[in-house]
């Protein structure tokens, strides 16, 4: 009893704060100008708020039936008024509706899922750099000077325990789908049976590229710490349950780091819509005019991403 009397003591003292300070965030906003980015912060410290008085309605009152009714006054109020709990909810909903599609679907895969098995392939994250070094090289080539100076100048303890980390993941995370070894129609089949699965010490040759493409994009993107962090987890979390290597799993976030490289000049931005050009024309070249055949299969094959 002197556990919880204590415990709600604690949420009393912290809701008269949180209102003081509500009131006195209220008084001095009138006196000053709003920036672009207060009413973002006033929406989640509402709903900070609009929590604390709740909890300390919940202390307070015995009653459920009023409890009830307290919880939905309070939630209709900051859904109608103040509008923090409509925001924060979008992502309640969209985790919500996630979590419901994997227990009805029985899984994340869609279609066979005995063919896309969850594991644990954390090679993945070099795998990407591939692609994003591809895409991305213009901006690669033309801050190669600048991007070695500084990774020479303060990152040099990173690059070499990164380089470290990654060799030990190739070493003893490197698996290969079946997909990648039979199916001739794309290209990371190419990729693995004439690079990878031919030559080991490729593997270990790339690792650099691995870690110089993330130090560019962690140095290179124009977003905060936070942003950098939450989207690095966001793509070992996207990328390593991945027994498949396919490039369509990198196109989201490939878009996602691309939009958000800092002051693109006017030739980078040239040489990528050329390079993007060459790209797809050649796709599509060989798409089109370079059909093959399966043994015991009818029908061409025809060669795709």
């Amino acid at each position: 009893m002197d556990v919880w009397a204590d415990i709600n003591h604690k949420i009393t003292i912290i809701a008269k704060r949180s209102v003081t300070d509500e009131t006195t965030c209220t008084q001095t906003s009138r006196k000053t100008k709003t920036s672009r980015q207060e009413p973002e912060k006033d929406t989640y410290r509402n709903f900070y708020l609009s929590t604390i008085k709740l909890l300390a309605l919940y202390n307070r009152t015995p009653d459920k039936r009023k409890l009830i009714n307290l919880t939905y006054d309070t939630i209709k109020n900051e859904i109608f008024t103040n509008r923090s709990y409509l925001s924060v909810g979008w992502y309640v909903l969209d985790t919500m509706g996630f979590v419901i599609f994997v227990i009805y679907n029985r899984g994340v895969a869609v279609g066979d899922k005995d063919a896309h098995k969850v594991t644990i392939n954390l090679v993945q994250m070099g795998y990407y750099t591939l692609m994003f070094a591809a895409f991305a090289s213009p901006f690669l080539v033309c801050r190669l000077v600048r991007s070695v100076k500084k990774f020479t100048r303060n990152y040099k303890q990173i690059y070499l325990i990164l380089t470290v980390v990654f060799a030990i993941v190739v070493y003893f995370n490197t698996v290969v789908h079946p997909y990648i070894l039979a199916d001739n129609r794309h290209v990371t089949f190419y990729l693995w049976n004439r690079v990878f699965g031919r030559y080991e010490i490729a593997r270990y040759l790339l690792i650099p590229l691995y870690v110089w493409v993330w130090l560019f994009i962690w140095d290179n993107v124009d977003v905060s710490v936070n942003y950098r962090c939450i989207l690095i987890i966001c793509c070992l979390v996207n990328f390593t349950p991945q027994l498949l290597l396919e490039f369509r799993y990198f196109i989201f976030p490939y878009i996602l780091m691309r939009s958000t490289i800092e002051k693109p000049k006017t030739l980078e931005i040239f040489l990528e819509l050329f390079l993007i050009l060459v790209i797809n024309i050649t796709v599509i070249n060989f798409y089109i005019n370079f059909p093959f055949t399966w043994e015991g299969t009818p029908g061409y094959q025809r060669f795709m991403w």
